[in-house]
C-alpha cells in the first residue's frame, strides 16, 4: 500500500525509470487523469448505491428469516436451514453463469437494481446464519411476556427481536459494505451502469495509451 501511495506521486516516465524509489518531483496529475477521464463519481456513485440497496434488502429479509427460524422451530424449518448453509458453500463462479442466465430472462442486465439483487441473494446465507444466532440467544420469556401485554408477531419481531439483535446487523454491514463476491460486468455492462471494480481497467488504460 505504501508503494503504490509513493508511486502515485510520480509521472509515467518516473515510474518506469525508477520503480522503487521516492519521486524527484511531486505531481497529482494521475488522480486528476483518473477523475476526469475514468468518470470517477458516476462510478463511485453507482457502487454507494449498489452497496445501499444490496445491504438494505439482505438484512431486511435475512432478519425475518433468522427470527422465523429461531422462533419456530420445525422439521421444514430444519431442512430449508439446511438449503441455506449449503448455499454458503458454493462459489460466486459456479453460479455466475445460472445468475447471468436468470438476469436475462428477468431484464435485470444493464441495472443498478439487477446487480444489487444478485449482491444480496448471495448475502442472504451468511447474513441468516449470522443473525439466527443472535435471535436464538434471545430469551423466550421475553416473547412469552409480550405476548401476555397483547403484542402480535410483528410487534414482537420489530420492537423486541430486532433492538436485540442490532449488533449483529450493525457487524454485518461493516463486514459486507464492499459486496464484492461476484464481478460486476456479468449483470452492468452499459458503462452508465458500472461500478467501482469495472473501472479499475480504466486508469490501467490510460498509462498504456500514455506510454506507447
Amino acid at each position: 500500500l505504501i508503494w503504490m501511495l509513493i508511486s502515485s506521486f510520480k509521472t509515467n516516465g518516473e515510474f518506469l525509470l525508477n520503480r522503487f524509489g521516492l519521486p524527484k518531483q511531486t505531481t497529482y496529475d494521475n488522480y486528476i487523469q483518473a477523475w476526469n477521464r475514468s468518470n470517477f463519481p458516476l462510478y463511485f456513485f453507482n457502487s454507494t448505491l449498489v452497496a445501499v440497496m444490496a445491504l438494505a434488502v439482505m438484512v431486511s429479509f435475512a432478519a425475518m428469516a433468522s427470527f422465523a427460524f429461531s422462533r419456530y422451530r420445525r422439521p421444514s424449518g430444519e431442512k430449508l436451514l439446511t438449503y441455506f448453509t449449503v448455499g454458503q458453500l458454493l462459489s460466486a463462479q459456479v453460479m455466475l453463469i445460472a445468475v447471468y442466465l436468470v438476469a436475462i430472462v428477468f431484464h435485470l442486465t444493464d441495472s443498478l437494481l439487477g446487480l444489487a439483487l444478485v449482491y444480496a441473494a448471495s448475502g442472504l446465507p451468511f447474513t441468516i446464519l449470522l443473525l439466527q444466532g443472535y435471535f436464538q440467544g434471545i430469551p423466550t420469556e421475553l416473547y412469552e411476556a409480550a405476548e401476555m401485554d397483547g403484542y402480535n408477531e410483528m410487534r414482537i419481531f420489530v420492537g423486541i427481536a430486532v433492538p436485540l439483535a442490532k449488533s449483529a446487523s450493525n457487524r454485518f454491514g461493516h463486514t459486507r459494505l464492499h459486496v464484492t463476491s461476484m464481478r460486476p460486468e456479468a449483470a452492468s455492462a452499459c458503462t452508465d451502469s458500472r461500478t467501482m471494480p469495472s473501472n479499475e481497467a480504466s486508469p490501467l488504460a490510460t498509462f498504456r495509451d500514455s506510454t506507447s
